[in-house]
């Protein structure tokens, strides 16, 4: 996958687009001065964090600059994906929903598919990713102070003994706990799997020896979806996309 191409950060008054793709790669001296400034701000307490999915962008982010320690560890975290559907009832609605109907606008979305990569960026993929962030803001305060502050979370990314990068918060506890040793187990038995279906492809052995061992890989792989939020991504994958 693509690293993170940039990351937006936003205050009442300001917001600004950090390049990671120029400030973030291993090896630039940039890199080390952004990790610590970020990671100041992601420590801090007492510093309210807002996003939309951010164990996911969290797991991104890490994936992507797995050199940079400031994306291992968020406290004060408020994710408006998690946190919305329990005050709506269960009622499943995307960040563009959220906007139209809090802020009285939706977010347009018609410049997340372009290229981000491309540098320069445009005037209006800045102006878009700013938005992205600030908008958040005026969501967090709408869902009110007390639905906010019985949400926060502290996030940790950690690496499994297969390689996996796994995003957890660390207030979780109780169901939370035994969901973790069962990814921890998944996350064994997928590797164990897999090495075992290698050795009867290079024995040779016909598609029919092992074509039920694949199967029950695949299903060991839903699971670890349906627990992680992310795809189980080979050792060697993960490797290549750290380099």
């Amino acid at each position: 996958a693509e690293p993170c191409s940039t990351l937006q950060v936003a205050a009442d008054d300001f917001a600004v687009v950090f390049d990671l793709l120029s400030l973030a790669p291993s090896g630039r001296p940039s890199s080390a001065v952004l990790s610590a400034l970020l990671g100041e701000l992601f420590r801090e307490p007492r510093l309210l964090k807002v996003g939309y999915g951010f164990r996911h962008d969290l797991h991104r982010l890490a994936s992507s600059y797995p050199h940079m320690d400031c994306f291992r560890q968020v406290d004060s975290v408020l994710d408006l994906q998690e946190a919305w559907p329990k005050q709506a009832k269960g009622e499943q609605i995307g960040l563009s929903g959220l906007c139209a109907r809090c802020l009285g606008h939706p977010l347009s979305k018609r410049l997340q598919t372009s290229d981000w990569g491309a540098r320069p960026l445009t005037r209006e993929q800045l102006v878009y990713a700013a938005l992205d962030a600030f908008c958040l803001l005026g969501l967090a305060r709408h869902l009110g102070a007390g639905a906010a502050e019985a949400e926060l979370q502290g996030l940790r990314v950690e690496t499994s003994a297969t390689g996996q990068l796994l995003v957890r918060s660390v207030e979780e506890g109780g169901e939370a706990d035994e969901t973790r040793a069962e990814l921890e187990r998944i996350d064994a038995a997928i590797a164990s799997k897999g090495a075992e279906i290698r050795a009867l492809k290079a024995a040779g052995q016909p598609q029919t020896a092992w074509r039920a061992e694949v199967a029950i890989l695949l299903q060991l792989k839903t699971r670890f979806k349906e627990l992680a939020g992310m795809d189980w991504v080979p050792t060697a994958a993960v490797g290549a996309a750290a380099a």
